[in-house]
């Protein structure tokens, strides 16, 4: 499980005498099974593999078993009636017969198959490749067209969650907590529907004391029903609804317990994707979700700054002309700087021309840095941990939003405010032109995060490390620690922090000091010790797909970091408070199909401040700025 409702498989199963399941987790399938062997994670396996060009390649593990689990390939050879295997010694049988090698040579070309991972003796396997275009051509002809015009007869789109896939993360509470890039939904899945629909179905979202309270309804497909809540989602087809898969899956775990409704038992093997005839019916109740975005617009803040290419290349340096920048004069600061004269000065640079929103750098920095999962209670009180948070915002027409995404850390500003709140000197500069923290000294007043301009501290209300996340209210009666394989899950190199310490984005100071010592061993008895370009990525910079974040060192002029910061398009967010952010941005260039019905063909709301700016702001011209799409989130 999970699987197709129509087939009722928990059925099936059980007039089977016998059942043996192998699973490294628990879940439906594995407590319905007579027999359960816990499985070893592949991480945990030896194995082998064939490509698609014949390579014979090997699979090692990273660790021994932490528990007395059966791969795969070791089960299957005890069902034969073979003792059990030690080690990779299937893996060695079949190599030696692939390679025909015997006795030393067997030796050195078994090392050099684990060494390299691959088997080089083995030619590779070639393949004859066929079309069979009518085939597919059949296929296209049974495509048709099935228009909903009635709202009482809805088309179900049942699709995998980002977050969970289609519920083997379920119980992993990372995935639990990571924002949904659209809809920035956490601890939940709800029924994806458009404005319109809802409208006409009596349905609504509300923000009650900064909370997403939606709606519940009764969903029925095929005499199924389910219950869920409902999200309105800017930009959704109308009479079209999205299921996100995965969740409801209470088998797996406590941390997938009450988490969102099962979309599965709606899904049936003749409607694996989409469905017609979906109702929804209001059942008069409410669910308060956990979303970490309340607010969807800028209101023409140009907080992420567009342009289309014609604009573009007629002013490459549009972003200086739009937003508050436009209209301050050149920023003067009566506060000093700190003595920034460290060999290195660290900067990072997002281009959101590149960004995708997917949320892979949050996920990467709460794996690096100990970011700990606080639960849904804790999110629903805006308490959520993660160090970055991609804001999410909605342009365009209501009718027609286009969604932007830009990713907010902590900025690292030379001209800090928190730093001169800070009663304890808890959070200060060093010499490198990074903001630290001292987290022995922080006593929690939190006038940094209130003094923050940016909104990126995190605050541990509670001992998120050490207690159970439904067990936070409990103090003392609550067991304290953590378990041996959640301490080995953490980063050696990272301070865990406790209740009543702030924290926030360090730029991977940790990876920076790594770097530090392998240019002193590099270096030897020269005084050579600058870190090597290229030779050092913080977590988010490489977990980004799309190789949207750009980190270096300043000094370097031939640095990426460098070239980009000396872009025209590049922009400080907030430049007008003077705090001086190591963290800058390129603005999002835009290339539209003209073609596409709706399509914008301008994207700068600069103000009336073109390159033509004046200096008394006497005579603005109009001021658009882009529309609110309605609906949440």
């Amino acid at each position: 499980l999970p699987i197709s409702a129509d087939l009722n498989w928990p059925a099936l199963q059980a007039s089977v005498p016998n059942t043996l399941h192998l699973s490294s987790i628990p879940n439906a399938t594995s407590q319905a099974a007579n027999w359960s062997i816990p499985g070893t994670h592949y991480l945990e396996s030896w194995g082998d593999a064939l490509a698609a060009d014949g390579s014979y390649l090997c699979i090692q593990p990273m660790i021994q078993p932490l528990w007395a689990g059966e791969s795969q390939i070791d089960l299957l050879s005890r069902l034969l009636g073979q003792p059990k295997p030690i080690g990779p010694a299937l893996i060695r049988e079949t190599f030696a017969q692939r390679t025909a090698l015997s006795g030393d040579k067997l030796d050195q070309g078994w090392n050099d198959f684990v060494r390299e991972g691959f088997a080089p003796h083995t030619p590779p396997t070639t393949f004859t490749k066929t079309g069979n275009m009518s085939a597919v051509a059949s296929l296209l002809s049974q495509i048709t067209s099935s228009p909903i015009e009635e709202s009482t007869s809805l088309e179900a789109i049942f699709m995998q969650s980002p977050a969970v896939d289609d519920g083997r993360y379920a119980n992993n509470g990372w995935m639990q907590e990571w924002p949904d890039p659209m809809t920035k939904l956490t601890w939940d899945n709800a029924i994806l529907i458009s404005s319109e629909t809802a409208k006409s179905l009596g349905l609504k979202n509300d923000i009650i004391k900064g909370i997403l309270v939606a709606d519940v309804v009764q969903a029925t497909l095929a005499g199924r029903t389910v219950e869920a809540p409902i999200v309105i989602a800017p930009g959704h087809a109308n009479f079209t609804v999205s299921l996100p898969l995965g969740y409801g899956q209470d088998a797996l775990g406590p941390v997938a317990q009450g988490a969102g409704f099962d979309a599965y038992r709606l899904r049936t093997s003749a409607n694996d994707y989409q469905a017609l005839g979906l109702e929804l019916k209001r059942t008069g109740r409410t669910r308060e979700l956990a979303v970490t975005q309340e607010h969807q617009v800028m209101e023409g803040r140009d907080l992420v700054r567009e342009a289309s290419v014609p604009e573009f290349e007629k002013n490459p340096a549009w972003v200086k002309t739009v937003g508050m920048d436009a209209h301050i004069p050149k920023n003067q600061s009566f506060y000093p700087n700190p003595k920034m004269d460290g060999m290195h000065q660290w900067a990072m640079v997002v281009d959101l021309s590149t960004c995708t929103g997917c949320n892979a750098c949050v996920t990467a920095c709460t794996a690096e840095n100990n970011i700990p999962v606080v639960g849904k209670d804790q999110v629903l009180k805006g308490r959520e941990m993660h160090w970055i948070r991609v804001d999410r915002y909605f342009t365009g027409e209501p009718e027609t939003p286009e969604s932007v995404s830009q990713p907010i850390a902590c900025m690292q500003c030379e001209n800090a405010p928190c730093e001169t709140v800070c009663p304890v000197n808890a959070t200060v500069h060093n010499d490198e032109g990074l903001n630290v923290m001292a987290y022995n000294r922080c006593i929690g007043t939190r006038y940094c995060a209130n003094n923050c301009p940016y909104k990126v501290r995190r605050f541990n209300f509670f001992d998120y490390n050490q207690r159970a996340i439904d067990k936070l209210y409990w103090g003392p009666l609550a067991p304290k620690g953590t378990e041996e394989t959640i301490k080995l899950q953490k980063n050696p190199n990272v301070t865990v922090r406790m209740r009543g310490v702030m924290e926030k984005c360090t730029f991977c100071v940790q990876r920076i000091e790594d770097a530090k010592i392998a240019a002193r061993v590099r270096a030897r008895d020269s005084d050579d010790l600058k870190i090597l370009r290229g030779t050092l990525k913080t977590a988010c910079q490489q977990a980004c797909p799309a190789e949207a974040i750009v980190f270096g060192d300043l000094l370097d002029e031939s640095s990426e970091v460098s070239q980009q910061r000396a872009l025209p398009q590049n922009y400080s967010l907030l430049e007008y408070l003077n705090v001086r952010p190591r963290l800058t941005y390129l603005g999002r260039i835009r290339n539209p199909n003209p073609a596409i019905p709706g399509a914008r063909t301008s994207y700068v709301t600069s103000h009336g401040h073109e390159e033509s700016h004046s200096e008394n702001h006497s005579d603005p011209k109009s001021t658009t700025s882009p529309k609110s799409s309605g609906g949440h989130p």
